[in-house]
């Protein structure tokens, strides 16, 4: 009787443990995977420079005194977000001089960058920041021979989450 009774509490413990084996297969672990791609945005610039007839600008050879040539300087955003853009100029020669300033559309700040007013959309170019390089009709003899570059750097940084156009990287001291 007593084996019976051994038996039987076996026999009920391998009938739990098939009905919770069974109960936790139906529940078991089952796995899934998901794969999810998040892209960032593009921000790419390209500066225009347009000569007379808006021509890709070409140097200019032989200039002269008391003459101004006409180079007409945009910024495009050729990337696929709006950015905010600044351009900052270098002239190799304190003579020499930028004209036609768009001071509508651009505003010079205490860092010496020229800043771009209005958000620049993606594919969409900003106003002229200036439209020629004078010489002063004073230029003697002394300049003959010279050559006077103009450096056009600018930087442009992301508009989305950023309504103060935070997070402008440093200047080079010159180009």
């Amino acid at each position: 009787m007593m084996k019976r009774k051994y038996a039987a509490v076996i026999v009920a413990v391998c009938l739990i443990a098939i009905l919770f084996t069974v109960a936790f297969a139906a529940t078991g672990p089952f796995y899934g995977r998901t794969r999810n791609f998040i892209s960032t945005g593009n921000i790419n610039i390209d500066i225009e420079e347009f000569g007379a007839n808006n021509e890709v600008f070409a140097n200019v050879e032989d200039a002269l005194p008391g003459k101004t040539y006409e180079k007409i300087v945009t910024v495009k955003n050729s990337g696929n977000q709006s950015a905010w853009v600044r351009v900052k100029v270098f002239l190799s020669e304190d003579y020499a001089t930028i004209s036609g300033l768009n001071t509508a559309n651009w505003e010079l700040r205490s860092d010496g960058c020229y800043y771009y007013k209005t958000l620049l959309e993606a594919n969409k170019s900003t106003e002229a920041l200036f439209t020629g390089i004078s010489f002063p009709s004073s230029l003697g003899n002394d300049e003959q021979g010279k050559v006077v570059t103009v450096d056009v750097v600018a930087q442009a940084v992301q508009a989305a989450n950023n309504p103060n156009a935070d997070g402008w990287p440093e200047w080079p001291q010159k180009p």
